[in-house]
């Protein structure tokens, strides 16, 4: 089920998409915002009032045991990460909030999985033995342009429950280089590994429940775009169908997209049209600039 709405009272957008997807959530709760640095722009990370939302709504209708807001820093400590977006001061001044707790997926148990490199060569790394244990996840994204795979959806987001900084930069396929240090045949090769590594992520994952704020950014995002407002809210319990609306959203063809591109590969109906309550994603499609190497991140497409 896709639920599509629009509003710019943040937190009352995602308690509507709540009430009208009425998921049932019960035991270990992992709550995962996008947070992909301390110093992130407008519309580069996940709003408070969102996760808000989500912790009010979650207490007044489901039956948790413990709620976790899990984030793993890329860069420096994931304590300082939350810190400066806002988080720590969240979870302190919550009232009656002894179930909901800030977590640091990058000192987790691990479990080790098997994912690949662009060479085509295994690569064996730790995956957060607390996320796939949990009972319900939800993942919070944005609409936003990306660097690596031209849309920073769900199934991107997925990629912080790898265990470790450096283990997720090798996840991405082309260790040692960010996606700005790449020349263009290393981009569409890596793009390619990284897509290939996201859906096998998704697939052990599989999120429960994905929210996507419309407020993101477009260009050269995700952290370093221009904030593009639309007031959308879209929310679905399939991280991959939420993605190609985004992607429609957004005013991309799901081809595009190297990851949605690579799904497609599998399931020909992934890119037919979605059934979507609410609003209709042709009537509140707002195109957003691409990032300027996105046609660089597709070379790979079909190889």
């Amino acid at each position: 089920m896709i639920y599509l709405g629009k509003s710019e009272d943040r937190y009352q957008a995602v308690r509507q998409a709540l009430n009208e997807l009425n998921p049932v959530i019960r035991g270990t709760i992992v709550l995962k915002p996008d947070l992909p640095s301390p110093d992130a722009g407008a519309g580069a990370f996940t709003q408070i009032s969102f996760v808000r939302a989500a912790v009010d709504w979650i207490r007044e209708h489901g039956n948790p045991r413990r709620i976790l807001i899990a984030e793993g820093a890329s860069q420096g400590t994931t304590e300082e990460l939350f810190q400066a977006l806002g988080y720590d001061d969240f979870v302190k001044n919550l009232k009656n909030g002894k179930k909901v707790e800030l977590f640091d997926i990058n000192s987790d148990n691990t479990y080790a999985l098997d994912f690949k490199d662009a060479r085509g060569e295994t690569l064996t790394l730790p995956v957060s033995q607390t996320v796939l244990d949990a009972d319900f996840i939800l993942v919070f994204s944005l609409l936003k342009t990306h660097d690596h795979v031209a849309l920073s959806g769900t199934v991107r987001s997925l990629d912080s429950f790898i265990v470790g900084a450096e283990n997720r930069a090798r996840f991405h396929g082309l260790s040692g280089k960010r996606p700005h240090e790449m020349d263009d045949g290393e981009l569409g090769r890596s793009a390619r590994a990284y897509a290939g590594n996201l859906l096998q992520l998704n697939g052990l994952i599989e999120p429960d429940l994905v929210l996507i704020d419309g407020n993101g950014q477009e260009g050269n995002g995700p952290v370093r775009g221009n904030p593009k407002t639309t007031d959308l809210v879209l929310a679905g319990d399939d991280a991959l169908q939420v993605d190609v609306v985004a992607a429609r959203v957004m005013g991309f063809s799901p081809d595009d997209v190297p990851y949605l591109h690579l799904a497609a590969e599998d399931d020909e109906d992934l890119l037919g049209d979605q059934e979507v309550r609410g609003l209709d994603p042709d009537e509140v499609r707002t195109d957003f600039t691409p990032h300027r190497r996105m046609k660089q991140m597709q070379a790979e497409q079909g190889a």
